[in-house]
């Protein structure tokens, strides 16, 4: 019943798929979270029963073919010849904490790049940019022109009106 939940699948249809269809990426825990191309060198471990315990996050299309994000906790299932014959795990729903994540590393990458108060671009990301441009003038032989804007004396405005009023003059 929670895989129906989770997948809108039933038990019957699960058992009659490939699960691993439903995955289109999967990040292996121990790894980092490195994105997985290929199975094939996890499977031969598995096979060959080096894997003792199974982490990753998979973002997986549902029934209704909504993408939503899982942690799979997993271990090997033996057969009573000790054969690896499945797996048994738990899949938990963390598409809100994967987006969450996104959003934060993309708030971070803004800050990193752009001025708190006036919400300009950084003077770091400015000479980045100037040095790609100027490469590309190099090969290009184009024009450039630079447009460099100062208050002069600004340090007063802060000091006789205060940084609050500095701050909206900015």
């Amino acid at each position: 019943p929670a895989v129906e939940r989770l997948l809108g699948f039933t038990s019957e249809e699960i058992q009659a798929m490939n699960f691993r269809d439903l995955i289109k990426e999967t990040r292996i825990v121990s790894d980092t979270l490195t994105p997985v191309r290929s199975f094939e060198p996890y499977e031969q471990s598995r096979k060959q029963g080096e894997v003792t315990k199974w982490q990753a996050d998979y973002l997986m299309v549902t029934k209704d073919g909504t993408k939503i994000w899982v942690s799979d906790i997993s271990y090997p299932w033996f057969g009573e010849d000790g054969c690896i014959i499945g797996s048994i795990g738990s899949l938990r729903d963390i598409t809100g904490r994967v987006e969450a994540e996104a959003r934060a590393r993309d708030e971070i990458e803004r800050m990193a790049i752009t001025d708190a108060l006036t919400g300009l671009y950084s003077r770091a990301l400015f000479f980045t940019r100037l040095e790609d441009e100027l490469k590309r003038l190099k090969r290009s032989f184009e024009d450039l022109s630079v447009l460099v804007l100062d208050i002069d004396h600004f340090q007063k405005v802060n000091v006789d009106f205060g940084h609050k009023i500095g701050d909206l003059v900015i």
